[in-house]
């Protein structure tokens, strides 16, 4: 293409294209980053249209670097991107990478301080200070096992004064019921361990996450799956709170017959969910133990859709 073709373009469509090829989180380094960068430097022209659009910008993931020497060299371009999002709110993701706590000083928190007040949406996968950090325009909050403990997630929140509306805490359990303690605002909740059965009573009496609407969860035993049954059927009813509509199950037993007449009568109440029963196999059964309560009879995945 020749200058005088790119010249010609007006600022408008180059914006739509800009739109419809780079929406979405930036992974720095990637080839969709290196592309954005690459055609932002172009010319004059496209690079205004691109540094015009703050929110190619404002979306971004910190990648993990694959040796010591590329940590900084990532720090600087994401520190970059989010100068050119220029003050609208921002979703940061940090990769798992061991190489973080080789850096020193704690660049991770570095980075994110002149922006943390604008932090709406932030993962974590790798752990890092969070002592410096104040965000009140957090509203979205993911953490792993390999990310910060409960403790520093909880001080970060009541430091910030934060509304936090969805919490996703994934590989492992850290804490799940201090942290729902501590989010009164709460609307949706994922994780892929097992929700306390203290969460589960004070949930469903509404004393913590009055306002909860959508649940993700794992279920190991009959006895948590009829309390977490009672919960929603209790919250479905309750003019006080506001029900849990939308709800996500993974089962460590067989559902049977007498769980999907429950299943059944939450959906008739209004309630959509989704059960994965997994069922491993225990070497001390035989083919029929499936059939037997609490039976596993195959090392599998059975999905059952209530729509």
């Amino acid at each position: 293409m020749s200058t005088a073709s790119i010249t010609a373009v007006p600022a408008e469509i180059l914006g739509e294209v800009f739109r419809f090829l780079f929406i979405g989180t930036l992974v720095i380094p990637s080839p969709k980053f290196a592309t954005l960068w690459s055609i932002s430097q172009t010319c004059s022209q496209w690079r205004g249209v691109a540094l015009d659009l703050r929110y190619l910008w404002n979306n971004v993931a910190v990648g993990a670097p694959a040796h010591l020497h590329e940590c900084r060299p990532i720090l600087h371009l994401v520190d970059q991107c989010l100068l050119r999002s220029r003050g609208i709110p921002i979703s940061v993701q940090i990769y798992e990478s061991h190489l973080w706590d080789l850096c020193g000083g704690s660049p991770l928190t570095k980075l994110l301080i002149p922006y943390a007040a604008k932090i709406q949406c932030l993962s974590l996968g790798a752990s890092i200070d969070l002592s410096e950090l104040v965000t009140p325009a957090l509203e979205e909050l993911e953490t792993t096992i390999c990310g910060p403990g409960a403790t520093e997630l909880i001080s970060l929140i009541k430091r910030s004064k934060c509304t936090i509306l969805r919490l996703r805490v994934y590989r492992g359990e850290i804490g799940c019921h201090r942290l729902l303690k501590v989010t009164p605002s709460l609307e949706e909740f994922r994780t892929d361990s097992t929700l306390p059965v203290p969460s589960i009573h004070r949930i469903s009496r509404g004393t913590i996450c009055p306002a909860l609407r959508s649940v993700h969860c794992q279920i190991m035993s009959r006895k948590t799956f009829d309390e977490f049954i009672d919960m929603l059927s209790s919250r479905s009813t309750s003019t006080t709170f506001s029900p849990i509509v939308d709800v996500s199950l993974v089962l460590e037993f067989h559902l049977g017959v007498w769980g999907m007449k429950k299943i059944r009568a939450l959906q008739d109440q209004g309630i959509e969910i989704y059960v994965k029963e997994f069922m491993k196999q225990s070497p001390d059964n035989d083919s029929d133990a499936g059939d037997e309560p609490g039976g596993y009879n195959s090392d599998k995945v059975c999905s059952l859709i209530f729509q």
